[in-house]
């Protein structure tokens, strides 16, 4: 479905609500799809880094309705849904719940450096989660921390290893990596510090300088004493072993200061974190630690949706015949052998 000019209807007259209520400018809403609807959803597309065409297509629709979604239940009578008419799976298209995006797919969001310099300055996401993030990013900066990033899109002629999984949100474009030199480091400095949740997953709790003892208190009630948490806090110790080998030994110390969950931030975004690979614990595999890693699945219908078709979203089929996994990973489906 494409809302254009000539368009007319009930999805218009919604899609004219919900710029006005958005903050732009379409004009008297009676489901008419003229000039000034048009330039009213070209600043929106502009103003959330898509192509602006003016004309309302699956992608648009898909970041309009999770700008609404965003901004409060009040939105919700301006969604616009629509249907896709499921085609044959030979050749791995678009999934009917996963629209072609249009371009630019692969816009860069800003991202923080730390520690006098250190780290990236932005992280490359695609388009549909790059609204996400850059909501996220602005929470984070409001409770005054930082965004540190070591990247988001892993292009497609890059290998895997043990710590890269072949079916990696990376390549989607649906993932970013805070710098991981920015916790488990020195956690008396590092802007994040880490303490470990249930079973192998992390808690990441950014350091703040505009938390005050009432904001700490209202978000975090009883665990906070003196305007100020207490955190059993993860880091990497590297030293010998007895063979003179340097080592990386996981350890934790107790680190007071004003925190805040950037877990928590991250998941109202959906934004979710993964668990830490085993050998974190068992040989002290820094690399296996994971904590810095957060990945959306906004749109993934579990046991429906593949690899395949989500990466067909920002890729053409010649471009994906070319990923080295392509052939491996294509079918494997969210939520039963892609997690």
């Amino acid at each position: 479905m494409i809302l254009k000019q000539g368009s007319s209807g009930d999805d218009v007259r919604k899609l004219q609500l919900g710029l006005a209520y958005l903050g732009y400018h379409p004009g008297i809403a009676d489901g008419r799809f003229g000039r000034s609807t048009e330039e009213a959803l070209g600043a929106f597309q502009t103003a959330h880094k898509l192509f602006s065409d003016g004309k309302a297509g699956p992608s648009t629709l898909q970041v309009y309705n999770a700008a609404l979604a965003d901004s409060g239940d009040d939105g919700d009578p301006y969604f616009i849904t629509w249907s896709f008419t499921k085609t044959p799976d030979t050749e791995i298209k678009p999934g009917p719940n996963l629209p072609k995006l249009t371009k630019p797919y692969w816009p860069v969001c800003a991202a923080d450096t730390f520690g006098g310099g250190r780290g990236n300055t932005g992280t490359v996401l695609r388009s549909d989660i790059a609204v996400l993030y850059d909501a996220f990013y602005q929470e984070i900066h409001d409770l005054g921390g930082i965004v540190t990033s070591a990247g988001g899109r892993r292009l497609l002629d890059s290998e895997s290893n043990p710590n890269r999984s072949k079916k990696s949100f990376h390549y989607t474009g649906r993932a970013f990596d805070l710098d991981p030199a920015s916790g488990m480091n020195d956690p008396a400095t590092d802007p994040y510090v880490i303490t470990q949740a249930e079973g192998r997953y992390w808690e990441v709790w950014a350091r703040s300088t505009l938390a005050t003892e009432e904001m700490m208190k209202k978000l975090y009630g009883g665990n906070v004493s003196g305007g100020k948490m207490t955190h059993e806090a993860w880091h990497i110790l590297s030293q010998k072993d007895a063979k003179g080998k340097m080592v990386s030994i996981p350890t934790t110390t107790q680190v007071r200061g004003m925190f805040f969950s950037l877990t928590d931030v991250a998941l109202k975004h959906d934004f979710h974190r993964i668990s830490a690979r085993r050998s974190f614990f068992t040989s002290g595999n820094a690399g296996g630690a994971e904590w810095w890693h957060f990945q959306n699945v906004r749109g993934l219908v579990k046991g429906e949706t593949t690899f395949g078709s989500d990466l067909r979203r920002v890729y053409t089929l010649e471009d994906c015949r070319k990923f080295a996994y392509w052939d491996e990973v294509r079918n494997a489906v969210f939520g039963v052998g892609w997690v």
